[in-house]
């Protein structure tokens, strides 16, 4: 993964400094490690989780070099009771540049899960640090199967779970879809 072509295309606070992993547990627990030690916008990238996971404790299959994992670290300043509204803003945007790079229409299964053809494309994971009355750090679990292949995901998945590339029909650049 070349961190610098991400670094070229950022804008904004998000992507300004990236930690790049080959193996990791998880993003978000890295993240969450991190939080309160890096600038708000940091985003943790790896190349493989050993245990990536999805809402519920459900795990989230991460084999290297094909898909994306990644984590953004914010404070946002806003009340606990608001903090939903992080993932759905997460789950918005991923849509809308998962659809503007790859051309495929990208559907949201509320709150966190991003759909293709009525498959399963990716999904997010928001775990939060809070205070009584405000947010200290949220950490943005992203994950999208990008280059992976279908008959190559565990049986019980096959058939509810898709990849850019299936859908395309041609493989993407992980960095361009991160940034």
């Amino acid at each position: 993964m070349r961190i610098e072509d991400i670094k070229a295309k950022v804008r904004g606070i998000l992507g300004r400094e990236i930690f790049f992993y080959k193996t990791v547990d998880s993003t978000n627990t890295i993240a969450t490690d991190l939080a309160e030690k890096t600038p708000e916008g940091a985003v943790i990238l790896a190349d493989c989780q050993k245990k990536g996971r999805g809402r519920l404790g459900r795990h989230w299959l991460s084999p290297r070099g094909v898909n994306i994992y990644m984590t953004v670290i914010l404070r946002p300043d806003i009340e606990p009771k608001d903090a939903t509204l992080i993932t759905l803003m997460a789950s918005v945007a991923c849509a809308l540049a998962l659809r503007r790079v790859t051309g495929i229409l990208i559907m949201i299964k509320w709150p966190n899960d991003l759909i293709a053809s009525g498959k399963k494309i990716g999904g997010i994971l928001t775990e939060m640090k809070t205070a009584r009355t405000r947010v200290i750090s949220a950490v943005v679990g992203i994950g999208i199967n990008v280059n992976g292949d279908p008959d190559s995901f565990p049986e019980e998945i096959r058939g509810i779970a898709t990849s850019v590339k299936n859908e395309t029909g041609k493989p993407f650049s992980r960095e361009t879809i991160i940034a």
